[in-house]
């Protein structure tokens, strides 16, 4: 035992331990300190790895996020991680009727943000690669006590915006807007077997809810100061057995005070929500690389492998670290109908 912890041991032991001799505790002290470096494993499992156990689903995740933000939650006041408030939806604009469902006021959130791996110029992780978590160590651990990542944890608000399934449902069966939606498959499709990539559902929702919470970030980052990748998306978007989900969570979290500023909540009110969101969709009814970007579809679409459509840097794009989606899959059109877009969602009754 070195000195500093006997001194320190000495100090403490009227107090704590005033029936053990020192002599004792320093043993068991030492003892404790030992465990684990002759056998840091599993007892009889020296030589074998300890398998993975925290793989999780991520559909699953979601599912259950988009449950719980879908409900009131906390009050705020108290010693809560999350605040989520129902908002008054008699307060929508009538134009917004059968377009938006629900809007939940998420007054306070908290983030915990893993480092688990990066990459540049692929955003899929090639078929049969490593796990990018994996490609963090030279030598992967085989404990699960070594696997440790870099975390950190920030506090935030937003807001969770619902769309009409019904209006949904009755929109994708458009003969335009499945011709569009296809061509961005087929191009995802030729991408994923150049780099191997898994495969994956291009579908007419994903692009509307994603070209919709894009526009709206871009607009609230005028109506509320925030700055442009402050703001992130987080996409909830499913059909299949286990249910429809059909909304996006807009949220900033920062370890400032940027994250807190209840500016985004207050946006998310259905009277002030219904103004940014007009603002936003006449923003993006036309773009300053238009005609060429509201006619990409024409030539198979624009961007790295042709994986958007009506989408650029002037209009829809975000800083790739506010998008889940590495700023593809993303079409204005089905916004607004722009030039000789599809039939648009808001066209039902906006």
């Amino acid at each position: 035992m070195t000195a500093p912890l006997k001194l320190l041991l000495r100090r403490k032991m009227g107090d704590e331990f005033p029936s053990h001799p020192e002599e004792k505790i320093t043993r068991v002290v030492d003892e404790m300190r030992t465990i684990g470096e002759e056998n840091p494993g599993v007892p009889g499992e020296e030589d074998e790895e300890e398998p993975d156990v925290f793989a999780y689903d991520e559909s699953s995740v979601r599912r259950e996020e988009y449950r719980v933000l879908q409900n009131e939650h906390g009050s705020e006041g108290k010693d809560v991680d999350l605040v989520v408030r129902k908002a008054d939806m008699s307060r929508l604009p009538s134009q917004l009727n059968g377009l938006i469902s629900d809007i939940s006021l998420i007054e306070k959130l908290k983030e915990t943000r893993v480092f688990a791996g990066f990459s540049r110029l692929l955003y899929e992780r090639p078929r049969n690669a490593p796990d990018s978590q994996r490609m963090l160590w030279r030598e992967w651990p085989k404990y699960h006590r070594d696997r440790w990542l870099p975390a950190s944890i920030v506090q935030g608000e937003g807001m969770l915006i619902t769309l009409d399934n019904d209006t949904l449902s009755v929109w994708e069966r458009e003969d335009s807007v499945q011709q569009q939606t296809q061509l961005l498959q087929d191009n995802f499709n030729s991408a994923a077997a150049r780099y191997r990539w898994m495969p994956k559902v291009i579908s007419s929702r994903l692009i509307l809810i994603h070209s919709l919470a894009h526009a709206l970030i871009n607009q609230l980052v005028f109506e509320c100061g925030y700055g442009s990748a402050s703001l992130r998306e987080r996409l909830y978007v499913e059909q299949g057995d286990d249910g429809e989900m059909s909304g996006f969570m807009i949220y900033t979290a920062s370890g400032d005070s940027e994250g807190s500023m209840g500016g985004l909540v207050r946006m998310g009110e259905p009277d002030k929500l219904g103004e940014v969101l007009f603002k936003a969709l006449n923003k993006v009814s036309w773009c300053g690389g238009d005609p060429i970007c509201g006619e990409a579809v024409q030539h198979g679409g624009q961007g790295p492998d042709s994986l958007n459509l009506a989408a650029c840097r002037s209009c829809l794009l975000l800083p790739e670290t506010s998008c889940e989606e590495f700023n593809r899959f993303l079409d204005r059109s089905f916004l607004t109908g722009v030039l000789t877009g599809p039939e648009a969602w808001t066209t039902y009754t906006y």
